[in-house]
């Protein structure tokens, strides 16, 4: 059975990628952030990917996430929890043993006959990517890549905790490391953990040499020949692609759309101004997403 992971942060379509490989591919089986919520797997009925607002919410919906993330599905299993922090200290172990729980999970599929396992996950990087990948040498990957300030400035919005799913910047495991954050914004943490995503995806190429890997910038994933050539790379057939539409968007949560502003750029200029050089050239993306950059001094 073939397995598939993202390299990917919030925000960049996750959810996306993996509604078209569940409404498009064959013999895959897709899980976005897995365990998934009761509450959750019904939010992505096709029911309720056509109708929305009617997605289960309220006090007694948050209720019972609570307690199913609690006992049931922990935020451990999720990728996050403790098992940040077992990433940040590295207790190898403790991730091997999250690593081989997924891999079992992932068996069971296998022998329902399914062809293909996708997870569409923003943890993949955060913590397991390197003990799963020690399991599962020949994983494909499918690293998602969104403009760092639409990414940043929709988290924003969505006025989540930001420390929820995320440790703070001057913890030892980060790549770009700040001890002098208290004084960013939400959107600048934002804007932190975009580039620290970038750096970690560098930096697990360059320890795995995996080569089976393809790159996609979420706003290509409405155009079917660039999702195509993505199932192509790994060999899946799939149904014509048609009908595509982003999913999980800000304003179906009727929250502010997406629009960044000059005072956005300016943040976000302010946190690229700690990033050291070393760092800075190691993602060419950064000039070629904000153009204000293009030319500054290193």
């Amino acid at each position: 059975m073939q397995k598939i992971f993202t390299a990917a942060i919030a925000r960049s379509g996750t959810v996306s990628l993996a509604v078209l490989f569940r409404q498009f591919g064959h013999g895959c089986v897709v899980e976005h952030e897995p365990p998934r919520l009761l509450l959750h797997q019904l939010g992505e009925n096709p029911f309720f990917l056509r109708h929305p607002g009617l997605r289960p919410r309220g006090r007694l919906a948050e209720l019972g996430r609570g307690l199913q993330r609690r006992y049931i599905a922990t935020d451990e299993m999720l990728g996050r929890g403790r098992a940040l922090e077992w990433y940040d200290t590295g207790a190898h172990e403790e991730l091997e043993r999250l690593a081989h729980w997924r891999l079992r999970r992932i068996e069971r599929f296998a022998q329902r006959g399914h062809l293909h396992y996708i997870e569409s996950s923003q943890f993949f990087l955060r913590t397991y990517c390197y003990e799963v990948h020690r399991l599962i040498p020949d994983l494909g990957v499918i690293k998602l890549l969104r403009d760092p300030l639409e990414t940043a400035r929709s988290s924003a919005n969505r006025k989540k905790r930001v420390f929820h799913s995320s440790l703070p910047p001057d913890r030892p495991s980060n790549v770009f490391r700040l001890t002098d954050w208290r004084d960013l914004t939400d959107f600048q943490l934002y804007a932190h953990l975009w580039i620290e995503t970038e750096l970690r995806w560098e930096a697990f190429l360059e320890a795995t040499g995996l080569e089976r890997h393809v790159v996609i910038e979420t706003r290509h994933l409405s155009e079917p020949q660039r999702v195509a050539a993505v199932f192509a790379k790994f060999g899946i057939e799939h149904k014509p692609i048609v009908g595509l539409r982003a999913t999980n968007t800000n304003t179906e949560a009727r929250l502010p759309a997406t629009a960044v502003s000059m005072s956005d750029t300016e943040a976000f200029l302010r946190v690229v101004d700690r990033l050291p050089a070393n760092l800075r050239d190691r993602i060419p993306q950064l000039e070629r997403f904000v153009p204000a950059l293009v030319g500054t001094a290193r």
